[in-house]
């Protein structure tokens, strides 16, 4: 999809901290995160929302999430993480291509609400952290 920012991260027309990448799937942070190591992991082909990745392709992105939140736990120090995919406009989805974010939460009872102020030296230093986490 040509407008779809994700498609473009894929194609590597936008410039994204990728910390994770196979023939189907892509990780990388947030740009606008929740806290710090915040992960989107997409499908690299465009799917809409949820219900249109095949099962298939479903499975290995899930596979992938496994892999990345352990090694964002790893890389951060959080004792504990939220998994959320959220599946058209009305249940939060604000980019129409499927994705899952993995969220670290450092402390108890943390709302949803993501941070305005991201340094970009910031997201660099977590997303080496996370690579070396990976290997």
């Amino acid at each position: 999809m040509a407008d779809c920012v994700f498609c473009k991260i894929v194609k590597e027309e936008v410039p994204s901290h990728i910390v994770y990448e196979d023939s189907t799937n892509m990780a990388f942070l947030d740009i606008v995160p929740v806290d710090v190591g915040h992960t989107q992991v997409i499908t690299k082909k465009h799917y809409s929302n949820f219900l249109e990745v095949p099962n298939t392709e479903l499975t290995k992105t899930i596979n992938v999430v496994d892999k990345v939140a352990r090694a964002v736990l790893k890389a951060t120090g959080a004792p504990s993480f939220k998994i959320v995919i959220n599946s058209g406009k009305e249940a939060g989805q604000i980019i129409e291509h499927f994705h899952v974010h993995i969220i670290p939460y450092f402390k108890e009872g943390r709302n949803l609400y993501r941070k305005t102020n991201v340094d970009s030296e910031e997201l660099k230093r977590v997303a080496e952290k996370i690579k070396r986490a990976l290997r």
